[in-house]
């Protein structure tokens, strides 16, 4: 997994969790919806936004991160 690849991981995870938080306060999404996406999209959010900060720019593995 490259940078750019990370990131963009992240920023689609991001998006989705801001959009199903709007949609529910605009009565447009359902709450268990909501929270499901939340669930789903955040960890992935977190997880790739650690990847994409710890990621080099040259080739190369990305180092482990621990547990």
């Amino acid at each position: 997994m490259r940078k750019k690849g990370a990131l963009s991981i992240t920023v689609i995870a991001g998006i989705t969790c801001l959009l199903s938080v709007i949609l529910q306060v605009l009565e447009l999404l359902p709450f268990w919806a909501m929270g499901m996406a939340l669930v789903l999209g955040f960890p992935v959010f977190v997880v790739f936004g650690a990847l994409w900060w710890s990621a080099g720019t040259k080739e190369g593995d990305i180092p482990f991160m621990g547990y």
